[in-house]
């Protein structure tokens, strides 16, 4: 009789910023029935850190220059963040350092 598959749990802890989902129990308010209540969930601190350098650029209180060190220092915290590999392209193509 062949053996079943044992599931494999990965060895990579999930990334700071993946999404995950969660599954929780309530009361129905109608019928008074447990159901079960799915929720989305992710961290947004790239966000927020990213928005807070586009605010300290465009009110003057950094230059191009100090705003494209900080965005790759974002990148390297979040690696592989579309929206701060985006920004840091934009800039780039801006300020015509293309190459």
């Amino acid at each position: 009789m062949p053996k079943k598959p044992t599931p494999t749990i990965p060895k990579t802890k999930p990334r700071a910023d993946a999404l995950t989902f969660q599954i929780r129990q309530e009361l129905d308010p109608d019928s008074n029935e447990p159901i079960e209540l799915g929720c989305f969930s992710r961290n947004w601190d790239h966000e927020q850190e990213l928005d807070e350098l586009i605010d300290s650029l465009e009110a003057g209180r950094i230059n191009d220059k100090q705003a494209l060190l900080y965005a790759q220092k974002l990148l390297a915290k979040y690696p592989g963040n579309l929206e701060i590999q985006n920004y840091l392209a934009n800039r780039l193509w801006l300020l015509e350092m293309r190459d």
